[in-house]
């Protein structure tokens, strides 16, 4: 028994180190170069093109860069390679060198080349850290999206959104460190929230505006919020596995639709409620990495126009204020008012959405109170009946601040429409809070005293890139 013990384990010893050996071994991915360059470096995996005009080193540092992305993205995370690297390797082309195709292009800039391979550029001034982390990531995320068929800008409504969200994403999914990518892209989303989340590229006359226009980038918090709030790791990739067989069958979906219907089939929830609980939890970024962000954010407000806050409210006038014109939400965003004046007691708060949007669609409203005090956060969620309700309590004593995280969702899909909305706070004195419900997060995930209202009560790395070098100079 003994022997057949020993025989038994020597076995398995050499079934693990065989096939492990084999998962580790080098692959012999061939060489493309479809337009006759002569200056490359390559790697297991990559092939870097170039012109003239950078070192050699610069080149090898990014295939580096590369491979790690490589084996956290195809090998830990198990995303699928790019379609061309089941035979090939994945070319990169360094834009602004010369005879390299798409020369003038700046940042970086997913294509399918003379041959219709993935493949990626990235200009050579992107060849320094930490530009090269997020630029050569983020291209590469790209590619493989290619895989689940979303690389084609007319893969499905919304796609380029979507790819571009999930494509920072995988920055910090990549180098599990999220400054990088906070400080290149946080602000696009955090500075304009009552913007569609899906909305790309946007924009508004004036250098203020400037990072208006990567709009999409911003959001990759969205998915990071998403991940956790889920208790899934694998949550992006479910849901590109899920949008696969979809894509093939058609590419008149909607991306935003899609992952509605992704979450409430996988997780049972509502994404519309998770977006509103996501609003309010962005009201003070109360995320592990708060420091990071509000240090990154205070450093691009100097520079640019910050409408995060669409109103701030100094004295308690038991008044109905209107919701500011200029940033009156679109559908599937947000506004924040922000009350400063705190006194002991109850606050009442009253609140009445408009039914119907300025093209006639229908409103969906969700409204958190975020109670600041004492360095931490508490979560109200109004208990809206058709969008309104005319006066609700809070406890607010000892409170630094509250504000109140409106949320609106609609089925229209017009990106312009406009929702308005009026709010009002009055003071009451020491009164007994009313019966609330109170959505509480805990390690990232939403628990509820009582049941959680979800109905409302009834593609390029260009704009990142520039906005960085304009964020060094100031």
């Amino acid at each position: 028994m003994g022997k057949i013990r020993f025989i038994v384990f020597i076995g398995l010893l050499f079934s693990f180190f065989y096939f492990n050996v084999q998962a580790v071994a080098a692959e012999n991915l061939e060489r493309r170069n479809p337009y006759n360059l002569s200056n490359f470096v390559e790697s297991e995996h990559f092939v870097v093109y170039w012109g003239e005009g950078i070192e050699q080193f610069s080149a090898v540092e990014l295939l580096d860069t590369l491979e790690h992305a490589w084996v956290r993205l195809i090998i830990d995370l198990r995303f699928e390679r790019p379609i061309t690297t089941q035979e090939f390797k994945l070319n990169i082309y360094i834009s602004g060198t010369g005879q390299v195709p798409y020369n003038d292009k700046q940042g970086g800039f997913a294509i399918l080349d003379n041959q219709l391979h993935e493949a990626f550029i990235l200009n050579k001034n992107v060849l320094n850290r930490p530009d090269l982390f997020l630029g050569a990531t983020h291209e590469f995320f790209h590619t493989i999206q290619s895989s689940y068929g979303l690389i084609r800008s007319d893969a499905m409504v919304g796609v380029g959104w979507l790819g571009e969200a999930l494509s920072n994403w995988s920055v910090p999914a990549t180098w599990l460190e999220i400054e990088t990518t906070a400080q290149n892209s946080l602000a696009q989303y955090a500075f304009y929230p009552q913007y569609s989340l899906d909305h790309i590229n946007p924009s508004q006359a004036g250098d203020e505006y400037y990072l208006l226009s990567g709009h999409q980038y911003g959001t990759y918090i969205f998915f990071e919020y998403l991940v956790k709030v889920t208790n899934d790791p694998d949550f992006v990739l479910n849901f590109l596995q899920y949008l696969k067989p979809i894509v093939a069958q058609s590419n008149n979906e909607n991306a935003l639709d899609q992952l509605m219907l992704f979450v409430d089939l996988n997780y049972g929830l509502s994404l519309k409620s998770l977006f509103a609980f996501f609003i309010a939890k962005n009201a003070e970024w109360d995320y592990p990495d708060k420091d990071i962000y509000t240090e990154v954010l205070a450093i691009q407000r100097q520079s640019f126009k910050d409408e995060h806050i669409a109103q701030t409210v100094e004295v308690i006038d038991n008044q109905w204020h209107e919701a500011p014109q200029k940033t009156l939400p679109r559908r599937w965003a947000a506004n924040y008012i922000k009350l400063n004046q705190i006194t002991n007691g109850s606050l009442e708060i009253g609140f009445e959405g408009n039914h119907l949007g300025d093209e006639g669609s229908a409103a969906e409203w969700r409204v958190n109170v975020v109670i600041s005090r004492d360095g931490n956060n508490e979560y109200i969620e109004l208990p809206l009946q058709d969008g309104k309700i005319g006066s609700y309590k809070i406890p607010s004593s000892n409170a630094s601040a509250v504000w109140l995280a409106i949320a609106i969702t609609s089925e229209t899909k017009s990106l312009k429409q406009r929702f308005a909305y009026r709010y009002q706070f009055s003071h009451t004195g020491q009164t007994q809070a009313s019966p609330t419900t109170q959505v509480i997060y805990e390690s990232e995930k939403i628990t509820n005293k009582e049941e959680v209202n979800s109905d409302g009560g009834s593609m390029s790395f260009l704009l990142i890139f520039i906005f960085l070098c304009l964020f060094r100079t100031k």
